[in-house]
């Protein structure tokens, strides 16, 4: 997320509600990445300079905790790996 406030405030909600929060960071490679990015013509800064960034930043988010590659896993897949 964007800004700390957002964050912040949805975390703060979930804890009132007495569920646990999990973060998680969700890669994948460029081959897919790139599909799913010109794919996507509804967002407005789905652009190839911001592209290229996310691209040359794959090796620090691969390096987060509880990262999961979603490559060549299905959506049931992918929730199966953030809910174990």
């Amino acid at each position: 997320m964007d800004d700390a406030w957002v964050y912040e405030k949805l975390t703060a909600g979930i804890k009132e509600s007495g569920l646990e929060i999990q973060s998680v960071t969700l890669i994948c490679d460029e081959e897919k990445l790139r599909a799913q990015w010109t794919a996507d013509k509804d967002c407005p800064w789905r652009t190839e300079e911001w592209l290229d960034i996310l691209i040359k930043s794959q090796g620090y988010f691969s390096q987060a905790d509880n990262c999961i590659n979603t490559s060549g896993l299905s959506v049931e897949e992918v929730a199966d790996r953030i809910m174990k």
